[in-house]
């Protein structure tokens, strides 16, 4: 299931990676979706693309998060999906809502409470640039074999916040699975290769199962080399390294 609607706009580019990996994906509103949330139950992924949700008023992607929270039956239907081990990716936007709805980091199972946010950035203006990731861990599902990739980053508010025990733990328990380096792999770079200040330098983040991913960077964007911005000066594979996630995603899912 692809969530589309309300101001996101990365649902087509999402659409595509998924079949391109041989995936049969849908597109569900999102309206559609808080009015029957059962539809959940026909699938095995669920994707919150990136975008402005609600035209980021409130805060990106708060006022989705309000409507979700405050609808039982979708929260008992979300809940239900997550506990039997469906998996879930969120983007950007995506992403932001999955923590302000408290989806992420789901620490002990915890679905519904908020441990962490996203928040502006500390340069204070729209990021929108290519960013170099370290993998780390082989806990999420979603980056299974993969170490260094670059992928674009386009946000205003994508620095991830947390209490310093929140922040301890999902340090401890790996639940960080994609961190902000240098051009040379170099950690803590500053900004701009940490494009956003976030903590730690984090960038993707998973609950404990795995089946949760979290990222701020957009995957569906390095589809093919083409959208590289060097891909005419480098020797680049034809598929682009961010195809990788929804090819993890979709094989996982045939598996179980």
């Amino acid at each position: 299931m692809v969530f589309y609607g309300s101001g996101e706009n990365c649902h087509d580019e999402t659409f595509f990676a998924y079949e391109m990996v041989g995936g049969k994906p849908e597109k569900v509103l999102y309206k559609a979706f808080l009015k029957k949330p059962r539809t959940l139950r026909d699938f095995q992924i669920l994707d919150f693309p990136g975008g402005f949700i609600d035209g980021d008023d409130l805060g990106s992607a708060k006022a989705m998060a309000f409507r979700f929270r405050n609808n039982d039956y979708v929260m008992e239907e979300l809940e239900r999906y997550l506990k039997k081990g469906g998996l879930v990716k969120g983007t950007c936007n995506g992403f932001q809502l999955l923590v302000k709805v408290g989806i992420l980091p789901g620490l002990d199972g915890d679905y519904k409470n908020n441990s962490m946010t996203l928040t502006y950035n500390d340069s204070g203006r729209f990021e929108d640039r290519w960013v170099d990731l370290e993998i780390e861990g082989e806990k999420c599902i979603w980056t299974k074999g993969m170490k260094r990739l670059e992928l674009p980053v386009r946000h205003g508010e994508g620095k991830i916040v947390a209490d310093e025990k929140t922040l301890g733990r999902v340090n401890k328990e790996g639940l960080i699975v994609g961190r902000y380096v240098g051009r040379n792999g170099e950690p803590h770079p500053g900004y701009p290769w940490n494009p956003n200040g976030s903590e730690d330098d984090i960038a993707m983040i998973c609950d404990p199962t795995g089946h949760i991913l979290g990222l701020m960077p957009h995957p569906e964007a390095y589809l093919k080399r083409t959208n590289h911005p060097r891909w005419t000066r480098e020797n680049l594979p034809g598929k682009g390294l961010g195809l990788s996630f929804f090819n993890n995603g979709v094989q996982y899912a045939r598996r179980n």
